[in-house]
């Protein structure tokens, strides 16, 4: 029962996420951006971080007033 395939070893690293810069720490990883906001308060914003991310939620799209607030 093994996680991995067998193969090459992997050569041991130093390196973690806590010593990276943000720029590095960015590419280890997939960027969602999360929106609890209407549809007023981001619809300018999108066109300008919709290149930076990889996926846009927005979890709230589409609820009532009331279902919005009570979720």
């Amino acid at each position: 029962m093994g996680l991995a395939p067998t193969g090459p070893e992997i050569p041991p690293y130093d390196e973690t996420l806590t010593t990276a810069t943000i720029d590095e720490g960015l590419l280890t990883g997939t960027i969602v951006l999360v929106v609890h906001a209407g549809t007023a308060y981001y619809e300018q914003l999108f066109p300008l971080v919709e290149p930076a991310v990889d996926e846009v939620r927005i979890p709230t799209e589409g609820l009532a007033i009331g279902e919005t607030l009570a979720w």
